[in-house]
């Protein structure tokens, strides 16, 4: 008989004990598992080795193989005093492998005693509250003796005005918003970052950033230096004016006001529709917190960013390269630019002048820049979380999870992949203007109407190179790099993700031929990346190469529109 007993309580080598089911509330159940001893490694004697405290049990959450942010130890605590603290819907999760030493089947009877338990632990406290203003305080504390000397049953309804949706979700709602009022309230770079991105912060620093390049601009034409040439050889005049670099018309204009209202989409879409999608409300309200814990431990590369285009793309550029140029008067044999005209048309504008306007230019320029980075870094950020989140989906217990994680990957690549594209075209419009620099061409639209015709064989003769050296093929080659390297990443751990969910586990047609036709979409995203790839380190490299540049904008506009040039795709 002893035997038999033993073998009872023992599951995984831990003492089990079974979930009483007698209308205890959180404290009460939880004070009775620690005195049992529930979870603990059993000896041969068939006792429980040792006792649970909190940092014990703290340290056996933290110890689960699937759960990677471990347990804040002020939560256990919390359990352990007495108090009418309750406990979150995650923690939920977590308590429960404990006391159903790591078996399925136990782990899920002692989730849905817990979670009853914690319900009815907020119903009391609830009605203990409502009692406690009372005008009549003799009849307030005999209602709270009845209600603790007699609780409600599980099975039955707690007496109290408020929807069942929101009786599960208020305890962790609670508990979430004051442990993020508590942990979020300093500054983080991180965080500013992503109100930046937010739905009204893009459409905010988008008018900034106009509004910074309307005046940039009129400061170029009061300067006279929006439509102006130099002579950099003997019968050449070589157009340098704002007006007529892609640099400063089509990327401020188009590209980037694109590439933020993208991105910012995408994390507007994740953040809503995607949490709502595959977390249940108790999860979304503590997913909160995990979000910003995740924005935190990014910060220093925010930081990073910023540090590099401060120090590096305005203060090296300007201050260590022109600034030192002016002040020389001399360009040497580096490009020159409508930064530099002062050093090769003295007559048009002075050197404090241009140095001035440089200034400007380059700060326009670091600000840019370090959006285009912030935006990167949220596109990791953003499959970092979609990581996170499927990893504690429970799929088994609703199928239709997986066709959700499915439709949601694929909007999320899609989204990223979008981004890619804007960004390279970011660093192609940067190269084509130094590649124009560098050449003997008049103006930037003949120069490329000219590769065109000696690539037909139009006209005999070709563009040549000045003798001129410039620092941009580097930084659009490291800014392509990256865009390209980020999308790589993304693509390959969506796809780990989403290959992690059986054929089983999809509920219908429509989730299959979703998870069939992602490998199919990485596959088309990933031969527009490398084309737009080739396309930057192939500018001004062989006769002819505008007509690849006007077949990568025929293909970028179709990617954009759909990434896998199907129907299929087109509603994402």
């Amino acid at each position: 008989m002893e035997t038999k007993v033993l073998k009872y309580l023992k599951k995984n080598g831990k003492y089990f004990v079974s979930p009483p089911k007698d209308g205890r509330d959180f404290k009460d159940l939880f004070r009775y598992l620690v005195s049992r001893g529930a979870g603990l490694p059993v000896g041969k004697d068939g006792v429980p080795i040792g006792s649970w405290t909190p940092e014990s049990l703290a340290t056996a959450i933290s110890n689960i193989d699937t759960n990677k942010n471990g347990i804040d130890q002020r939560s256990v605590q919390n359990w352990f005093q007495d108090n009418d603290k309750g406990i979150n819907a995650e923690n939920i999760y977590w308590l429960a492998r404990i006391f159903g030493c790591d078996d399925p089947e136990a782990t899920i009877e002692w989730r849905a005693e817990l979670a009853a338990s914690n319900r009815l632990l907020f119903a009391i406290r609830k009605e203990k509250k409502k009692l406690k203003g009372s005008e009549n305080n003799r009849t307030a504390q005999e209602r709270i003796a009845t209600l603790d000397d007699h609780p409600p049953r599980l099975n039955e309804t707690p007496s109290n005005d408020y929807s069942d949706s929101q009786k599960h979700s208020e305890p962790a709602l609670l508990e979430g918003r004051k442990s993020s009022a508590k942990r979020w309230h300093g500054f983080s770079l991180a965080r500013r970052a992503e109100a930046l991105f937010g739905p009204r912060g893009a459409m905010n620093l988008q008018v900034a950033l106009w509004s910074y390049y309307l005046a940039l601009g009129l400061l170029h034409v009061a300067l006279n230096i929006h439509d102006v040439t130099y002579s950099p050889s003997e019968g050449l005049e070589k157009q340098v004016g704002f007006y007529w670099a892609p640099n400063w018309t089509i990327l401020p204009t188009i590209v980037l006001p694109l590439y933020i209202l993208t991105l910012s989409g995408v994390l507007t879409q994740w953040k809503t529709e995607g949490w709502r999608d595959l977390l249940s409300m108790e999860l979304r309200d503590t997913n909160e917190n995990r979000w910003n814990q995740r924005l935190d431990t990014f910060s220093l590369s925010f930081w990073i960013v910023l540090a590099v285009c401060v120090l590096f793309v305005f203060g090296f550029q300007w201050y260590g390269l022109y600034g030192r140029m002016h002040v020389v008067g001399d360009a040497g044999d580096f490009q020159v630019d409508r930064n530099l005209l002062a050093l090769v048309r003295p007559d048009i504008i002075t050197p404090a002048k241009s140095l001035i306007i440089s200034m400007f230019s380059f700060l326009y320029i670091a600000w840019h820049i370090g959006v285009f980075l912030s935006g990167v870094l949220f596109s990791y950020i953003l499959v970092d979380d979609f990581s996170d989140v499927c990893n504690r989906v429970d799929v088994e217990s609703d199928p239709m999870l997986g066709n959700k994680v499915n439709r949601n990957g694929i909007k999320l690549i899609s989204g990223i992949f979008r981004c890619t594209v804007l960004g390279i075209w970011i660093a192609t419009l940067v190269k084509l203007q130094v590649i124009y620099l560098l050449s003997d061409g008049a103006n930037v639209v003949t120069w490329l109407i000219g590769d065109v015709m000696s690539a037909l064989n139009l006209r005999d003769d070709r563009w040549l190179w000045l003798d001129q050296r410039s620092m941009g093929g580097f930084t659009t080659f490291v800014l392509a790099l990256v865009t390209s390297f980020i999308f790589a990443v993304s693509a390959y751990r969506i796809r780990k993700v989403v290959g992690g969910f059986t054929h089983d586990q999809l509920s219908d047609d429509k989730g299959l031929g979703q998870f069939v036709g992602l490998t199919r979409m990485l596959i088309s995203m990933t031969v527009v990346v490398l084309l737009l790839g080739a396309n930057v380190l192939l500018i001004g490299q062989f006769v002819g190469f505008s007509l690849l540049l006007v077949a990568c904008l025929f293909v970028t506009l179709c990617s954009l529109y759909n990434p896998t040039f199907s129907t299929r795709w087109q509603s994402l």
